[in-house]
């Protein structure tokens, strides 16, 4: 699991719970290893068994939430996400994981602010930051989406998706030249990119 080998690591689970069914930790590192493997619908069960086998772990929620965001069901995301908030409000992944998921429903202000939280509790994270930018220039607030992704691009120079959205932005603000000027610092680093 913690090498990211998950063909290696759902093996290793799907043993051990044939010994011990009933243990909430395998249970969600396996549904964990399904999910970063893309077998959404595998993991599912194995997520809820540990929530089920001990509600009382927010960790075990947060995985939970991030099977029902990435197959798709967001509704039933932000309610868990929610539940392991009551349960320990300093998740800064749930609270990622909670902006992601009103963002795809639209709610742009709640998503604004799951994202600040997340970056309360871990201001390091420059994904949490992007994806706080990107719901910005959602609502129009280019200025407030520049300053961030600008400081990405200065943090993170080689990332190109970075740079991509503070050319967009830029265009947006009607910054023409400067688009111009990102995006093609953009091309060089990748000819190809776009």
């Amino acid at each position: 699991y913690n090498l990211k080998d998950w063909p290696g690591a759902i093996s290793a689970f799907e043993t051990s719970l044939r010994y011990f069914p009933n243990n909430a930790q395998v249970h969600y590192l396996l549904g964990r290893s399904l999910v970063e493997a893309g077998q959404f619908d595998a993991a599912l069960p194995h997520s809820q068994a540990a929530v089920k086998l001990n509600p009382f772990v927010a960790a075990y929620r947060v995985g939970l939430g991030e099977v029902w965001y990435k197959a798709g069901d967001i509704n039933n995301a932000i309610a868990v996400l929610q539940e392991a908030l009551r349960l320990d409000a300093n998740q800064s992944e749930a609270h990622q994981l909670l902006g992601a998921s009103f963002t795809q429903a639209g709610d742009f202000v709640a998503a604004v602010a799951s994202y600040q939280q997340a970056l309360v509790l871990d201001a390091t994270n420059h994904e949490v930051s992007n994806s706080l930018a990107v719901v910005y220039s959602n609502q129009g607030n280019f200025e407030a989406a520049q300053d961030i992704f600008l400081q990405l691009v200065q943090e993170f120079p080689q990332n190109l998706d970075y740079r991509l959205n503070l050319g967009v932005v830029q265009k947006e603000l009607g910054h023409s030249a400067l688009a111009v000027e990102t995006l093609q610092s953009l091309l060089e680093l990748a000819p190809n990119y776009i």
